[in-house]
């Protein structure tokens, strides 16, 4: 991606040199960002903006994401006014909202928003009616394929088209077929192997819904027809051996990159992974026969604390990382997720796909998929609760638990937890 990082850095250059002429000014006012994620991810874009900002930095505070949640409620509860901008995973908006934690960016960022991001980056900020954040990463899923294994079982690849989608039924009976003819270990694994974010299209495609209802999304609704046989058809993979039991969500990429599965469902990031050492392609991610096609939406998004003194001057590098273009394409420059800004997009698959005929067609699909199909995960202030009792579930499915069984279990344990937040 370094062409484009080229680009991007020539497009700067004016503004930085201009910064530079202003001289020796008072020190510059400090902006503190807290994330949950690697630093090194948003530092492009971080210096950039301090370069052609100079009355202004943004420094990072870094903490690991499984204590993230716990670390910012804690600053909140003892107000802490050093706090001026937070990464928000915009299923928890509703959550965080309804604590007090983020400004409403409704009247000041929202306008300016339409028509630079995608409509679904926007609807997975918005809680009641408000925007709470401003998207800077998006995501999707897509179906990766060894075209070496495939054309060594002699199957034909799927087409990158997505009015010739295939079904679940058709990729598992191609996964099989490549295992046979080539003792491939593994026919499909999903990126996030039972996390809700990677099943929720199985499940909304097989019309079972988000699985959460009524008002504020905090009825459990996940023993319904739909989620029984997408949970099924899931457990199966592990029971047939399509998908081996023993590749976790952090093993999965590593496991596809080195050539050992047919089919991949994941996200963009695994384009910058494969290293040539064998033929692969992509196309859409299946659908169920007979449901329609869902994939998964949202990612990360940026709040301004409630509690910050320097609200303004913080709107000031929101709109930079997510609503200028370049800054937004150097959010996206160290790890290749989809820019949220719809430019910047088109600009980091273009440079994506000039490194890979096989890429060919990777931005028009994500971008179609964005429009067309993405389905953000249930806007709920039960949603940490949901995503931990959902992981529970489908670990225990994937294990062998009957699926009736382990979704009674999930339904009992969430209506306890969600009983506790009416």
């Amino acid at each position: 991606m370094q062409r484009g990082l080229d680009r991007l850095g020539r497009a700067l250059l004016g503004a930085i040199a201009s910064a530079a002429l202003i001289g020796s000014a008072s020190a510059a006012e400090r902006l503190t960002l807290l994330v949950p994620n690697n630093p090194a991810f948003l530092q492009p874009a971080i210096d950039a903006f301090n370069a052609a900002n100079p009355d202004l930095e943004v420094v990072q505070e870094s903490v690991p994401f499984d204590t993230y949640s716990d670390i910012l409620q804690t600053r909140m509860s003892t107000h802490d006014s050093s706090l001026d901008l937070l990464v928000v995973d915009q299923p928890r908006s509703a959550a965080y909202s309804a604590r007090g934690f983020l400004v409403d960016l409704t009247a000041d960022y929202l306008p300016e928003a339409k028509g630079k991001l995608f409509d679904a980056a926007i609807a997975a900020s918005i809680v009641n009616g408000k925007l709470w954040s401003g998207a800077f990463w998006e995501s999707s899923n897509n179906l990766w394929y060894n075209k070496t294994l495939l054309d060594q079982a002699g199957v034909a690849a799927p087409p990158n088209d997505t009015g010739q989608r295939w079904t679940w039924e058709q990729l598992v009976a191609a996964a099989k077929q490549v295992q046979a003819k080539t003792g491939a270990p593994c026919g499909i694994l999903f990126d996030q192997t039972d996390r809700y974010y990677q099943l929720q299209p199985l499940i909304e495609s097989a019309g079972g819904g988000t699985g959460l209802t009524g008002e504020g999304n905090l009825t459990v609704n996940i023993e319904n027809d739909g989620w029984i046989k997408a949970m099924t058809f899931y457990q199966d993979l592990f029971k047939d051996g399509v998908t081996p039991p023993s590749v976790d969500a952090d093993q999965a990429r590593p496991y596809f990159v080195g050539g050992k599965c047919a089919f991949f469902v994941g996200i963009s990031i695994v384009a910058g992974q494969l290293d040539g050492s064998f033929a692969y392609g992509i196309a859409p991610m299946p659908y169920f026969e007979g449901g329609e096609p869902v994939t998964p939406n949202a990612a990360n998004a940026l709040g301004i604390s409630s509690l910050s003194t320097k609200k303004d001057a913080a709107m000031r590098f929101l709109k930079f990382l997510t609503l200028d273009a370049v800054g937004n394409g150097l959010a996206v420059s160290v790890v290749p997720l989809p820019a949220a800004n719809i430019e910047a997009q088109k600009r980091e698959f273009a440079d994506l796909e000039a490194k890979s005929a096989a890429l060919k067609g990777l931005g028009a699909l994500i971008e179609y998929e964005l429009s067309h199909t993405a389905r953000a995960r249930p806007e709920t202030i039960g949603y940490t609760q949901f995503e931990a009792a959902f992981l529970r579930a489908a670990g225990d499915i994937r294990n062998g638990t009957d699926v009736k069984q382990a979704l009674a279990t999930m339904r009992v344990e969430l209506e306890a937890a969600f009983q506790q937040l009416q």
